[in-house]
């Protein structure tokens, strides 16, 4: 239990410093298409959900070195992540929408709770009393993949909604 909590908090400390600083990894890769497709290129809400996205899946990768071993990894690792991913825009448009601007102090600390967030779900996601299934994983890659794809898609060809929208 105990090498679990400092696990989370180890994760949530790898999550916030590497998404802090994959906020001017485009930047400081010289803006290169390759840099946009895991970096954000613009101050939209859609672009920013790649700071999280991906310093999640590297978290991933760690825990596979450190021969973390725990029921459901992969699914309740998607299903929390695809969660907190959604809770960024919600909680930005919903502060925004009633205070009627953004501030950047805010929405700094939106991610630092949609990364607490995806930390509590995973948790308490691979905890439940259930079996791996195939199945599921199946499904877990699916969305995986389908947001990693959406991420590279929409760089390039954002629709016309605000959420892609730089400010």
């Amino acid at each position: 239990m105990q090498n679990s909590v400092k696990r989370l908090i180890w994760g949530f400390l790898f999550v916030g410093v590497l998404g802090t600083l994959f906020h001017f990894a485009y930047e400081w890769l010289g803006e290169t298409a390759i840099a946009g497709l895991f970096f954000p290129i613009n101050e939209s809400i859609w672009e920013h959900l790649k700071l999280l996205y991906f310093s999640v899946a590297l978290w991933w990768i760690v825990e596979g070195f450190l021969g973390v071993k725990e029921p459901r990894f992969f699914a309740s690792r998607v299903w929390a992540l695809s969660l907190a991913l959604l809770f960024i825009p919600v909680a930005h448009y919903t502060y925004s929408g009633i205070v009627g601007q953004r501030f950047a102090w805010v929405d700094i600390g939106i991610y630092f709770v949609a990364a607490a967030v995806y930390f509590l779900l995973q948790r308490r996601f691979s905890a439940r009393e259930k079996e791996e299934s195939e199945g599921e994983n199946i499904l877990a890659a699916v969305v995986f993949l389908v947001w990693m794809f959406s991420f590279f898609a929409f760089t390039f060809l954002p629709p016309n909604l605000a959420i892609f929208q730089a400010p």
